[in-house]
């Protein structure tokens, strides 16, 4: 996600470590968001948006996306369990349930 935080940091003269302290994260979350290698959770980003008076998506854009803008629908197959043949879909026999569910019957 592209995100203006560097340019706005630096507008209101603090450093990182002030605005880490200024949202309750540490310097390095902030540094790390300000390079775009982590994208911050919707409360941190509720919380930074209102310290710079702006709205969420005024701080935050996703990044474009080719495949979603040019209207091109991924094939399902992709997304398939490598195992799983064309045809395949959800599992709904007796022995279907998740490991952390199976006991005995």
């Amino acid at each position: 996600m592209k995100n203006s935080l560097l340019e706005r940091r630096r507008e209101a003269g603090w450093s990182q470590a002030r605005l880490a302290e200024l949202v309750g994260v540490t310097r390095l979350t902030v540094i790390s968001i300000e390079k775009g290698r982590f994208d911050p959770s919707l409360p941190l980003a509720f919380r930074l948006a209102a310290l710079f008076g702006v709205r969420i998506e005024d701080l935050f854009s996703p990044q474009p996306d080719p495949v979603v803008d040019r209207g091109i629908a991924p094939d399902a197959a992709t997304y398939a369990a490598p195992d799983a043949g064309p045809d395949a879909g959800p599992d709904t026999g007796p022995d279907s349930r998740p490991a952390s569910v199976v006991g005995p019957r």
